[in-house]
């Protein structure tokens, strides 16, 4: 017998049972994809870094270390001696430095004082409280202290020469007015004696000879006269010339002491800015700590060891600052990120089973694209901040380290199962369209 000829066995209903339970369960899901919502999530790897960044410590100008004094994972305190820079050749250049600066201001000291007048040097406080621990530049004062002596030995002696020489030009000129005087006597006296014979030769009572005799030595005395005359004016010169030479021999020290002193200024200006910038030298070869925190990526580990300038000596992780999670997020989803947005955070570095996801919050986010100098995607850079009570729901002992991954999630609005199976159908669409 045939399944056609077996009473009470037709097919039709249950194809009809099942077509309903097919068409069932179709509409069902088409309602549910259409009422249910779904929270979106943009997801971004990160990591955990501490706020603020790891600390760079680097050298401006680098040397060679002659001691070091920490180590990697080593905690340090703000203030602690790291790395010690050898400074011998910034010692030997500073000591030279302060030699000539010492020896210019000194002789400045010594010109200054010459043009003051003073009886003494008067050197600038700061070098005679310099010399009371160095006897070199005590040796150096008193050098400069007898070239002032001798200074005004020398000038004492031109001067005594200048005024000696004055009163024997005033002396002579004493002498001169008295002979001069003497001859406008006998002049005098020669006038009447000539007056008389020439009386007497009128009335023939005196001979011829003895008027030109006498006028023979009223011209000699007048002869005289103006010889003395010359000799008078010719001192009086001289008495000028010397007070004028006085005068210069003064100035002329005083204008040599002046240009001098002026000539050492520069000197003086460069040696104290290259002290200080020694000095500065020195300060910064002790390398100290910025911040507390842990040495990490130490490149210096022995004594003779180079180091470049601005080159990183190590990072130091700080301990007292928060830790924080820097997410790298796509330019293609920025415009579904913002600050204060909900952040789920699935510590992918501990054990999932026993860790829980951290919730937070968006805290900061870049201004503008990041490029990536490794050669990586550009991306935006946002920063969640891991709340205290977050971290207590870690289980015991577990520690967060910065560098640790991190996977995010960040919560985007809600839509429907349906609008997430259209969106990539709609956006192919909507680029294939417009394709040439």
């Amino acid at each position: 017998m045939s399944k056609d000829e077996l009473p009470g066995l037709s097919a039709r209903r249950p194809v009809l049972t099942g077509m309903v339970t097919i068409g069932v369960l179709l509409a069902g899901l088409f309602y549910w994809a259409m009422s249910a919502t779904i929270t979106g999530a943009v997801i971004a790897r990160g990591t955990i870094e501490v706020e603020r960044h790891r600390q760079i410590v680097q050298h401006p100008s680098g040397g060679v270390a002659a001691a070091v004094h920490v180590q990697d994972g080593q905690l340090v305190t703000q203030g602690d001696i790291m790395v010690v820079l050898d400074t011998r050749r910034q010692q030997r250049e500073l000591a030279f430095a302060q030699a000539q600066l010492f020896e210019h201001v000194a002789r400045q000291n010594r010109l200054r004082s010459e043009q003051a007048g003073h009886q003494t040097i008067v050197f600038d406080p700061w070098l005679l409280a310099q010399g009371l621990d160095d006897p070199a530049l005590m040796a150096l004062l008193e050098g400069q202290r007898a070239l002032f002596q001798a200074s005004l030995r020398t000038i004492a002696i031109e001067r005594t020469k200048l005024e000696n020489r004055k009163q024997q030009i005033a002396a002579q000129l004493t002498g001169i007015a008295a002979q001069k005087q003497a001859v406008l006597r006998q002049l005098d006296l020669i006038a009447q004696e000539l007056t008389t014979q020439r009386a007497l030769r009128t009335r023939k009572l005196t001979s011829a000879g003895s008027v030109i005799a006498l006028e023979r030595q009223e011209a000699n005395l007048n002869g005289t006269l103006g010889e003395v005359t010359a000799n008078q004016a010719a001192a009086r010169q001289r008495l000028v010339e010397t007070d004028l030479e006085l005068g210069r021999l003064v100035l002329r020290h005083l204008e040599k002491g002046a240009a001098t002193a002026r000539d050492l200024d520069a000197p003086v200006r460069q040696y104290r800015r290259d002290i200080r910038a020694l000095a500065d030298e020195i300060a910064q070869a002790r390398i100290r700590a910025p911040v507390s925190g842990v040495v990490y990526g130490l490149t210096l580990h022995s004594a003779q060891a180079v180091l470049r300038p601005a080159e990183p000596l190590l990072y130091l992780i700080p301990q007292d600052r928060p830790l924080i999670v820097a997410m790298q997020v796509a330019p293609q989803q920025i415009d579904q990120v913002r600050l204060g947005q909900h952040v789920k955070l699935r510590l992918s570095a501990l054990d999932q089973r026993l860790t829980p996801e951290v919730q937070g919050r968006i805290s900061r986010l870049s201004a503008d694209a990041i490029i990536d100098e490794g050669g990586g995607p550009t991306f935006y850079r946002a920063e969640v901040v891991l709340p205290a009570a977050a971290l207590e729901q870690l289980p015991k002992g577990v520690r967060l380290l910065p560098g640790m991954p991190v996977e995010a999630f960040i919560r985007t609005g809600e839509r429907s199962p349906m609008a997430y199976m259209i969106k990539p159908v709609a956006d192919y669409f909507a680029r294939a369209l417009r394709e040439s």
